[in-house]
């Protein structure tokens, strides 16, 4: 598989849930490639569809539930 270094953010579901965004693959179908962590434990990295809503914002589902960008915390390494 391949390797993904690029982690974008993460999505907070509670104390003890979030979700890894790691990348986003750019082709015919835009996928974005994240993985739930649940108490420290981390989940494989699954691929989703990235969609658009009415308004054009974009989201990708998963296990039922609509995960919007604009809600991804971002992550960046400061700079030394």
């Amino acid at each position: 598989m391949k390797q993904y270094n690029n982690f974008i953010g993460y999505y907070p579901m509670g104390p003890f849930c979030s979700l890894e965004v790691w990348d986003i693959e750019h082709g015919i179908d835009d996928k974005v490639v994240f993985r739930w962590v649940t108490s420290g434990e981390s989940s494989r990295l699954t691929k989703s569809k990235i969609r658009y809503d009415e308004q054009g914002e974009p989201f990708f589902k998963t296990r039922g539930m609509s995960v919007s960008f604009n809600d991804v915390m971002r992550w960046s390494l400061p700079f030394n």
